[in-house]
């Protein structure tokens, strides 16, 4: 009975490792402006000015903030360069704060930037910006399209999978180690 107590909690330890939120850091890109300054995009900025404008509503109806893929809307699978999308991005923030002499990157920037190329198709897919966003597509990868999302989590199989292997390999134990 101790083993299938212990058992149960190394399951329990090892579903929770496998859903926890792991620290990702974001690459700096540069931005020169015109006048000769520049702006780093730094990993906090990301994070606290360009992410959280692509989770307005606004910008996006899909709950970005809860799918582990963000990571990848603006970033390559390697996270140290953009995809296709992030140079988008990166290229209407510089002209809206061109634009509007700002010095540094904003929330209001950000989402400015996003809405303004809303309606490119930065991947080339045949669906537009907007379109990839609203459906948990990633706007910078023409293999990750709208139609991918509509039939629900291409995932799932695999998460229950998981689930139902750990539980299998508690019983194998209990009953190898019940002699």
């Amino acid at each position: 009975m101790r083993l299938v107590v212990v058992a149960m909690v190394s399951t329990i330890l090892i579903l929770f490792a496998a859903n926890a939120v792991k620290a990702v850091t974001y690459p700096t890109i540069t931005i020169y402006l015109s006048n000769g300054n520049k702006i780093d995009i730094e990993d906090k900025f990301w994070k606290s000015e360009v992410y959280t404008a692509l989770y307005d509503k606004e910008v996006s109806n899909y709950s970005w903030d809860k799918d582990e893929r963000r990571d990848y809307v603006f970033f390559d699978k390697s996270l140290k360069g953009l995809n296709p999308f992030g140079l988008d991005f990166i290229n209407a923030v510089k002209e809206i704060i061109e634009e509007e002499g700002g010095n540094n990157i904003t929330v209001t920037y950000s989402k400015k930037a996003l809405l303004k190329i809303a309606n490119l198709d930065s991947d080339k897919d045949g669906y537009s910006n907007k379109e990839e966003l609203d459906a948990g597509s990633l706007p910078g990868f023409a293999d990750d399209t709208p139609e991918m999302h509509k039939k629900g989590d291409p995932y799932m199989w695999v998460k229950y999978g998981v689930v139902a292997g750990i539980i299998a390999s508690i019983f194998v134990v209990y009953f190898i180690f019940r002699k």
